[in-house]
């Protein structure tokens, strides 16, 4: 049959393996330093652009609420999922429970995807403007020579 001391001194050995810091002093030193540095220049960095651009009333024009509009993404990004991405990657074990751990990949699903698509808003917004204003300068130019009949 199976021995119950074994299965619980393995699942003992486990657990307290599991709450242990993995790797090298190094290595570790080094993932929570550049961890930090990366939050804190995301969070100052995109908190900066967002106010920059919600304070100043020249600055609200389409382009750069759009581009608030990512900072605030990546601002939440970094505020709420890049803290629980650190510990459990340490600790090789989420600690933090299953609701937060359903709750930090919704909210990991949906920042990815605001930004991904402001970005893409973005770039059709710049793309149709410029074909706008190319096609304005063609009528332009064709109406004030007579070359166009319509």
């Amino acid at each position: 049959m199976v021995d119950e001391e074994a299965i619980n001194s393995t699942a003992a050995n486990l657990s307290e393996r599991s709450r242990t810091v993995q790797g090298t002093g190094m290595q570790v030193e080094l993932r929570i330093a550049l961890y930090i540095a990366i939050f804190v220049l995301s969070v100052s960095g995109n908190s900066l652009v967002a106010l920059t651009i919600a304070q100043n009333r020249r600055m609200r024009t389409l382009t750069n609420v759009m581009l608030m509009n990512l900072s605030i993404a990546d601002l939440l990004l970094a505020a709420f999922c890049m803290p629980f991405t650190l510990i459990p990657t340490l600790l090789q074990d989420f600690i933090f429970g299953p609701v937060v751990c359903v709750l930090v990949r919704y909210m990991q699903g949906s920042f990815h995807i605001q930004s991904f698509t402001s970005q893409i808003d973005e770039s059709f917004i710049h793309s149709f403007a410029h074909l706008f204003f190319l096609i304005s300068i063609f009528f332009k130019f064709a109406l004030e020579d007579n070359t166009l009949h319509v």
